[in-house]
């Protein structure tokens, strides 16, 4: 961004609980929202992927995705999504 003289360029860096299992009770509800939107996220994420690459039917990529879901809500995996979040002020025209 500032090649292209972006300025105030701001990186934030963030680590998101993949489910509730922090203690801190930010970050527990953090990973509940997550875990929420990557649970009902996965179907559309992986069906065209999986069926292309691996020629896996639905039903198959359904049935793999419930081993998925259960490791996503297990609180001993203690997981984080890394998330990148950089903005900047557009250069005057």
């Amino acid at each position: 961004m500032q090649e292209v003289d972006f300025t105030d360029v701001v990186d934030k860096r963030f680590k998101w609980p993949t489910n509730f299992w922090p203690q801190d009770k930010k970050y527990k509800e953090l990973g509940t929202w997550n875990n929420y939107n990557a649970s009902n996220a996965l179907e559309s994420l992986t069906m065209v992927s999986f069926s292309r690459a691996h020629g896996w039917s639905r039903k198959e990529v359904i049935a793999f995705l419930i081993g998925v879901r259960k490791d996503l809500n297990n609180p001993s995996i203690h997981a984080y999504n890394p998330i990148c979040s950089i903005y900047g002020k557009k250069p005057d025209a």
